[in-house]
């Protein structure tokens, strides 16, 4: 006869499976989404140097071509060349000051310089006190070398990493005067890539390639205020927004030399992802790093939204299931105990007589046929 162990049993024997299989299922869901999750953000991350560098490259393009042509209006003034030739350094200053403010402002132009045939610096407007020396950059090297318009991006002397721009500097009668140069600081555009990227971008140069007092006679002069110290091996000299400074110590120079190149922190509540472009000039040479920041925090809030979500569509299915199967296994325990009771007493009355109570013919002869059996074997008297 069943009781409640055998309840128990069957319970169990149904229903850890079924609980067994729900858990795998929701391992499964779980772990594949993660895994899904892990890819596209890999993904990501790979594609970020191809779109940091393209969009740099756009972005050094579209402002080379800006300043080639404000170089083209300026080489035709008759003002400049006068006081040039002439070598008055102060009035080619009164001449050229004005016109620099304007487009500082209107064009983000950082650097003008007028320069000798030797490559001498006769003025530089952004910083007239200081001239005199010899340019040793590639793009004025180019300039005079090829004869003709030279660009690229460069380190200067005073640290600041600008696009440059220099124009072989020719009169009426094509006679070479000098060079003109305008140069813009790639902090100063770097919005323009943040629009074009999409990305959170932050440029970092390694003090092995600067002069600190030079480097901060240059940031004062773009109207910045230097901050030598704040990492031991490399200076910040542009972002597209304001952030905590205390992020940038997670890259790799300021992490003592580590060499990941992409890697996620968590600060303040806040999910970043951290990748390092490298930064080189127009020679090729590598001298800091493009260090790209993306916010996970409001996919990864979504991702444990959309979890729980599911976790809790799957613990009230579950439940709701596991109670239904529950159910099932107690109607059908019931159903067998009814029947084996049945049973049981089906086979009582078929050995009684209905009317008397008595055993009937059937459980006659089964017991007579048994006392048969036993006189004969045993000897024994006949018993009913």
């Amino acid at each position: 006869m069943l009781n409640k162990a055998s309840l128990n049993f069957y319970r169990a024997v149904l229903l850890i499976p079924f609980c067994v299989a729900l858990l795998m299922m929701a391992a499964i869901f779980f772990g594949s989404n993660y895994l899904h999750d892990q890819s596209d953000k890999n993904t990501l991350l790979k594609k970020i140097p191809v779109s940091v560098a393209g969009a740099m490259r756009l972005n050094v393009e579209n402002n080379t071509n800006k300043l080639a042509g404000l170089l083209k209006v300026l080489e035709g003034s008759a003002i400049f060349q006068d006081a040039f030739v002439r070598l008055d350094r102060t009035a080619l200053l009164v001449a050229s000051q004005g016109l620099f403010q304007r487009l500082k402002a209107d064009h983000d132009v950082t650097h003008w310089y007028f320069m000798t045939p030797e490559r001498q610096i006769f003025l530089r407007v952004h910083q007239p006190d200081h001239f005199g020396d010899i340019v040793e950059r590639k793009t004025a090297i180019d300039a005079q070398r090829l004869n003709q318009v030279s660009s690229g991006v460069e380190l200067g002397e005073r640290g600041t990493f600008s696009i440059r721009v220099v124009l072989p500097w020719r009169d009426q009668q094509q006679r070479l005067l000098g060079y003109l140069e305008l140069g813009m600081e790639v902090g100063k555009s770097l919005s323009n890539l943040q629009d074009l990227a999409g990305l959170n971008l932050f440029m970092l140069i390694e003090k092995k390639h600067l002069n600190r007092v030079k480097w901060e006679e240059g940031m004062r002069g773009l109207g910045q205020v230097p901050s030598w110290e704040q990492f031991p091996d490399v200076v910040l000299v542009g972002s597209t927004r304001h952030i905590d400074p205390r992020l940038l110590h997670y890259t790799r120079f300021a992490r003592g030399g580590q060499t990941q190149s992409s890697f996620e922190v968590g600060i303040d509540n806040e999910w970043l992802s951290f990748s390092e472009v490298a930064l080189h000039d127009a020679a090729g040479q590598a001298v800091g790093q493009w260090v790209v920041v993306n916010n996970f925090t409001e996919k990864y809030r979504e991702q444990r939204q959309f979890a729980w979500q599911v976790l809790t569509a799957l613990l009230v299915f579950g439940g709701a299931s596991l109670l239904f199967a529950k159910h099932v296994v107690d109607r059908v325990y019931i159903r067998l105990t009814q029947t084996e009771s049945e049973r049981d007493q089906f086979k009582i009355k078929s050995q009684l007589d209905g009317l008397t109570g008595l055993a009937n013919q059937v459980a006659f002869y089964r017991m007579l046929a048994q006392n048969m059996v036993h006189c004969r074997v045993d000897g024994g008297d006949w018993q009913f």
